[in-house]
């Protein structure tokens, strides 16, 4: 039978094609959009700005950073609206979320944004700059490799900017994942066991401003379980050389420093079948000791003090800077990142 019949076979096939159909229209500029004057929508500027710096975001993302709690549907509103006009492009996003958002099968896929050029036209002239000031080019749209990896990236730097904001600090990303990959973005280190140099490439760089005069710095590995031991030995031993030879002081002006590995999936191709939610998160929780293990052969114990694990399921911005959630090389038990603002 022709793949068209199955489709319409029965209601619950009629459903399937009206949502898919429903789902293709929204990656599909309008002919006649309603009128937008986006100089009316507080928040493009923002939105736009946010594209600029960590290029790929979803509507979820956009609606916890700019929009009150419950407020998704007028979110998605206005990213539709933006993309319409020509502002921002958007694509399904081919991430199926495993837990606590899982994409189901008639259920509305995620959407990822990111900027187009009419959008980098008028963000330069809201910043006051020439179009050649932004660092953006229609390359930066292509998706990356590994795009699972960049988003879970944002929903932590989001969930850690959240968290902030709810104490009264102030995070700054110093440097994104594609800003430390640009030419002058990174240092070079010798690795003490091999000799060889390495470049020194977190995933971004933040800082935590809990009082004036008052600073955390921590470098964000975010990791997906697709490196093995020597890989991340390596990794942990760059990040140690790069703070001990005083190649990270100088490039950030401080001595603070926490590298924070943070676990967002376990990823196996070999896995016969999914797990179950409890599973998943012992898979998660047995990696992050795996890497605490790795990190404490590395390295020497004095330097072990930098690096910090935790799950990203046990994350959250409640939880992220005060609950005993974090694993410390070279310690036992659980630690709070932040312990106190005296």
């Amino acid at each position: 039978m022709p793949r068209q019949e199955l489709v319409v076979q029965g209601s619950s096939g009629l459903i399937y094609q009206a949502n898919q159909q429903r789902r293709q229209q929204r990656f599909v500029r309008r002919s006649q959009p309603a009128p937008l004057t986006i100089e009316a929508n507080s928040r493009a500027p923002a939105i736009l700005w946010w594209l600029l710096k960590l290029r790929f975001l979803e509507t979820q993302h956009f609606a916890r950073l700019l929009y009150r709690p419950g407020s998704l549907k007028y979110a998605e509103r206005q990213l539709r609206s933006l993309y319409d006009h020509g502002y921002l492009e958007r694509f399904p996003s081919p991430i199926i979320r495993q837990w606590g958002s899982v994409q189901s099968q008639f259920g509305a896929s995620r959407v990822v944004h990111c900027l187009a050029e009419r959008g980098v036209r008028f963000l330069a002239s809201e910043l006051g700059l020439a179009r050649r000031d932004l660092d953006w080019q229609p390359r930066h749209n292509r998706q990356p490799g590994n795009l699972a990896h960049t988003l879970a990236l944002n929903d932590f730097l989001i969930m850690a900017l959240m968290g902030a904001q709810q104490v009264g600090w102030m995070l700054e990303i110093v440097q994104t994942e594609r800003e430390i990959n640009q030419s002058g973005g990174y240092d070079r280190v010798t690795d003490p066991l091999t000799g060889q140099i390495v470049s020194v490439k977190p995933d971004s760089v933040c800082r935590l401003l809990l009082a004036p005069s008052q600073g955390i710095y921590f470098s964000v590995e975010l990791d997906r379980g697709t490196e093995g031991p020597e890989k991340i030995k390596a990794k942990v031993r760059a990040h140690a050389a790069h703070f001990t030879s005083g190649a990270y002081t100088k490039r950030h002006q401080t001595t603070s420093s926490r590298i924070l590995f943070v676990v967002a999936d376990v990823r196996d191709p070999l896995r016969a079948r999914p797990l179950t939610e409890v599973e998943w998160q012992e898979s998660i929780r047995a990696r992050c000791e795996q890497l605490k293990h790795w990190t404490e052969l590395a390295i020497p114990g004095e330097r072990r003090d930098l690096f910090w694990f935790a799950p990203a399921f046990a994350l959250s911005p409640q939880t992220l800077y005060h609950a005993a959630v974090w694993q410390r090389a070279g310690l036992e038990g659980d630690s709070a990142l932040v312990v106190s603002t005296t």
